[in-house]
């Protein structure tokens, strides 16, 4: 099984191929690039390297959400046209359960956070267990500080990752304390395509897939267009 991987959500943009759990190809950047600049790129490299007809996959994985809407939109848009040309399956992951991923093999509260400004995040939290990962709080938009106050209470050693920690790096030391938190590695706390396939193959043995008609992020909030026009109603 070949699983084409695309992770826009936020700042990294990442593509990969992966084949039966094993990672073929992976690309990433991450800095101030646009990713419709270079997610198209990406994917003819890892053509011209691995030398697979990226046309032979059995599915496209891509970031679902939550990020940013920009982002999170150029990859459901090149998922979509992809799997229209090749009439494969997309399949949708979380981009939160995508980054804890990184790290499940870890015995501590794996919380993994995305900025999304004005002292909010998009966050969550899971435990790692023989069947995988297990929720222990639900992807929710949520104040950092909420956030964070619920972690400690919690009495778990919590492991934190994503953007939103490096962003709001103070409140997680003032509520969390010296012992009871740790942060990923570099290596780990970025959200990656390669991970994003691994997680889609699983899904893609349940059964879990949409089409390039049904598939849609899930952003987690209403648009800012969307938000001030209810408030002038």
């Amino acid at each position: 099984m070949k699983i084409l991987g695309i992770e826009s959500a936020g700042k990294v943009a990442s593509v990969a191929l992966v084949e039966d759990g094993q990672v073929l190809c992976d690309f990433t950047i991450n800095g101030k690039y646009t990713h419709s600049k270079t997610i198209m790129p990406m994917l003819e490299s890892i053509k011209k390297i691995t030398e697979v007809d990226l046309t032979t996959v059995d599915a496209i994985a891509v970031s679902a959400g939550p990020g940013s809407y920009t982002g999170l939109r150029i990859g459901a848009s090149t998922a979509k046209g992809l799997a229209q040309v090749w009439q494969v399956p997309i399949i949708g992951v979380s981009t939160l359960e995508s980054l804890a991923y990184n790290v499940s093999d870890m015995d501590l509260l794996i919380c993994p956070m995305l900025d999304a400004r004005r002292q909010h995040a998009y966050c969550a939290a899971y435990r790692n267990t023989e069947d995988g990962l297990d929720t222990v709080m639900p992807i929710e938009l949520r104040s950092v500080e909420t956030f964070v106050k619920g972690i400690k209470d919690i009495g778990m050693k919590a492991l934190f990752l994503g953007d939103g920690l490096s962003n709001h790096r103070k409140l997680v030391e003032i509520h969390m304390g010296e012992r009871t938190w740790c942060e990923a590695r570099a290596q780990e706390a970025l959200p990656k395509a390669s991970t994003l396939a691994l997680v889609a193959e699983e899904k893609y043995r349940r059964g879990e897939t949409d089409s390039y008609l049904t598939h849609h992020p899930n952003y987690y909030r209403p648009s800012q267009a969307e938000r001030e026009m209810n408030i002038r109603c």
